[in-house]
C-alpha cells in the first residue's frame, strides 16, 4: 500500500543522500515526528483501555529496558511477553 511505498522511497532517498547535512536534519525531524505520533497514539489507547496496574508495570519495564538500557527490542518483547500475557489473563479473570 501507500505507506509502504512512502517508507521505501524515504529509505532510497536516505541511501542516496543520507550524508548531506540538510537531508540528515530533515530525516531526523521526520523520525522525531513519527515517534511523537506513536507515543500520542499509545497515550490515547491507554486512556480508553484503562489497563490494570500490572500491565502498566510491564509497559514501564519495556520502556526502561528498550529506551534507557538500549536492549534489543525483540529480546525485550520475548522476555516480557509471558508477564504481559499473565497480567492480561489475571485482569480478565478479575472482571
Amino acid at each position: 500500500g501507500g505507506p509502504l511505498i512512502l517508507l521505501a522511497g524515504l529509505a532510497m532517498f536516505y541511501d542516496a543522500y543520507g550524508d548531506v547535512p540538510v537531508v540528515k536534519a530533515i530525516l531526523a525531524g521526520v523520525a522525531a515526528a513519527a515517534a511523537g505520533m506513536v507515543i500520542g497514539t499509545a497515550a490515547k489507547m491507554t486512556q480508553k483501555l484503562k489497563p490494570p496496574p500490572a500491565l502498566l508495570a510491564v509497559w514501564l519495564v519495556a520502556l526502561v529496558a528498550a529506551g534507557v538500557f538500549r536492549l534489543p527490542l525483540p529480546w525485550v518483547v520475548l522476555g516480557l511477553a509471558p508477564f504481559g500475557i499473565l497480567a492480561a489473563r489475571h485482569a480478565m479473570r478479575a472482571k
